[in-house]
């Protein structure tokens, strides 16, 4: 069996307009409270990540539900930097797994160069200081779902549905790349986690769920 790279889902017109609604609803009052932690950030970024982040979660959602895993519901909700859960994004409704969403724009995803093969590039999450809990995951019921959004194409790929805890034991999550980053983010990087990992470790969430 080939090894599975990714999952390709398309969102619809009236998602992606209601992905916008919220950035446009949200965007400002996040700037203000990301800013404290992040000097280099913009107004821009900040509605880009918000569009690239919602796009992904719905992505997510879409495909655990191909694979029979029902989650709860994708959450607009208008609520301000201090009501918010930092959590995780979605729960299973069948049993206590947590997941947490990552992604990029699609724009983004092949700016870093794979550590071990000159010249490939690989899709790259960051994970924030608030993310310490799922960093330091020691719980087998905590899952990384690492994606990308394509907001012309409307496409969200899927890169895997990880174990925080095999995540951490194969010492996946590492500093980044970029310098400006190190002090105060931690990454993934998808191709390394393909090389690393089998293709259960990597899927097996969604594949087991149909069993």
């Amino acid at each position: 069996m080939n090894y599975l790279k990714e999952i390709t889902v398309k969102l619809t017109q009236s998602e992606k307009d209601l992905i916008i609604r919220f950035a446009e609803d949200t965007y400002e009052e996040r700037f203000e409270w990301y800013s404290q932690f992040d000097e280099n950030l913009t107004p821009e970024k900040t509605f880009q990540d918000i569009v690239t982040g919602k796009g992904v979660e719905m992505g997510a959602r879409k495909v655990a539900s191909m694979f029979g895993l029902k989650l709860t519901e994708n959450d607009f909700r208008l609520l301000s930097s201090e009501e918010r859960n930092y959590d995780y994004d979605f729960k299973s409704l069948n049993s206590k797994d947590k997941f947490l969403v990552k992604g990029c724009s699609y724009g983004d995803t092949f700016r870093y160069e794979h550590p071990n093969i000159p010249g490939e590039k690989t899709p790259s999450m960051l994970f924030n200081s608030w993310d310490d809990a799922i960093i330091h995951s020691q719980c087998n019921n905590e899952y990384v779902i690492a994606g990308s959004f394509d907001a012309l194409e409307l496409d969200v790929r899927i890169y895997g549905v990880f174990q925080a805890e095999v995540l951490r034991k194969k010492s996946l999550f590492e500093e980044p790349m970029s310098d400006s980053l190190k002090e105060s983010k931690t990454a993934i990087y998808i191709n390394k986690i393909h090389s690393c990992l089998t293709m259960l470790q990597s899927w097996g969430k969604l594949l087991t769920s149909r069993t």
